[in-house]
């Protein structure tokens, strides 16, 4: 493999035929299949023997250029001329600035359980992350071995689908439907063995479905006999779907995480997401995070807080840098 002699998809000799070929035990061609099992290199297809494992992807696909006068829809993002103009705040965290031991600004803590309570998503353990693909990658990372299977939506966000093949992960297709994943299809994808499944309650990527309550309700029943299987719950378009939230997370799942990121509408640039999860899955992600980047930098979390407020309505309150300036920019 190592020299491309065998490729992706390549099938490996049955275990008893090496065995004979070589004059060893099968025990120790078995063994030493499971370690390339393990290490994400040959993946098992029942009937269909070992394989080479498919290579896993180094870059993420990037868009083409798009041309003049066209309007890129792709990455399902607004227009960046209706988002707000984001100020870093001009106090930095005093002291060393070493947060490890407090690395989430309480008042942006609370903030986020008064974000996630309404819609039922259960808010005891909360932590934050540079992005839902960022959370979602450490957690599969964490909790998952090479070779591992992922429920995964089909049709898929494809920037999520790179992530479990970058992995060394197998992606088990599961439909979907104008209400989200389809619940026979989940139940195939548990039978199958799947470690993790990963969804999107609403706003689906690129179907566009969302859940309603008895699809939510059926699922749930689905799951519950798979209390060690984590529910990675990727609500990544939260108050701008259009859509109310019928979330997995507030039916008693054993492993499960609710993640919401501001990209949608406070701007791509501002790398930020939100999770409510177990007490497990907190302490383990956590854990990761505090060996790699440590936290997510009081700067943005500043700015996540900082640019606008409003309860209700269609009134917001949002502080600029020069008000003269803004006030008179808004009237022309």
């Amino acid at each position: 493999m190592a020299e491309g002699v065998l490729g992706p998809g390549a099938a490996l000799p049955p275990v008893r035929r090496l065995a004979d070929e070589l004059g060893v035990s099968p025990g120790t061609v078995a063994t030493a299949y499971k370690e390339l099992r393990q290490r994400g290199i040959v993946v098992t297809r029942g009937r269909g023997g070992t394989v080479v494992a498919p290579a896993p992807a180094v870059a993420s696909r990037r868009p083409p250029r798009v041309p003049l006068g066209l309007r890129d829809l792709s990455g399902g993002h607004p227009d960046p001329r209706l988002l707000p103009t984001l100020m870093p705040p001009s106090q930095l965290s005093p002291g060393t600035r070493s947060h490890r031991s407090t690395p989430r600004l309480e008042r942006l803590e609370e903030a986020v359980r008064d974000w996630l309570r309404p819609g039922g998503v259960p808010v005891d353990h909360v932590t934050f992350a540079h992005g839902a693909l960022d959370l979602i990658g450490r957690l599969l990372s964490v909790e998952l071995r090479p070779g591992d299977a992922v429920a995964m939506e089909d049709p898929g966000y494809h920037h999520l689908l790179d992530l479990v093949t970058a992995l060394g992960l197998r992606s088990v297709p599961v439909a979907v439907d104008d209400e989200g994943i389809r619940p026979e299809a989940l139940g195939q994808s548990l039978r199958a063995g799947v470690r993790a499944v990963v969804c999107s309650p609403r706003a689906q990527n690129p179907y566009g479905g969302c859940f309603s309550e008895s699809r939510r309700d059926a699922l749930v029943d689905v799951l519950r006999d798979e209390p060690d299987v984590l529910v990675v719950e990727n609500d990544h378009a939260s108050a701008v779907s259009g859509a109310p939230l019928w979330t997995l997370t507030t039916t008693g799942l054993t492993r499960w995480v609710h993640v919401r990121t501001v990209s949608k509408f406070l701007g791509t640039d501002l790398r930020w997401a939100a999770a409510a999860c177990d007490a497990t899955t907190l302490a383990r992600h956590d854990g990761r995070m505090l060996l790699t980047s440590g936290w997510v930098s009081h700067l943005l979390q500043e700015t996540v807080y900082g640019p606008a407020h409003g309860a209700s309505g269609m009134n917001v309150w949002v502080p600029v840098v020069d008000e003269s300036a803004a006030v008179n920019g808004l009237r022309s």
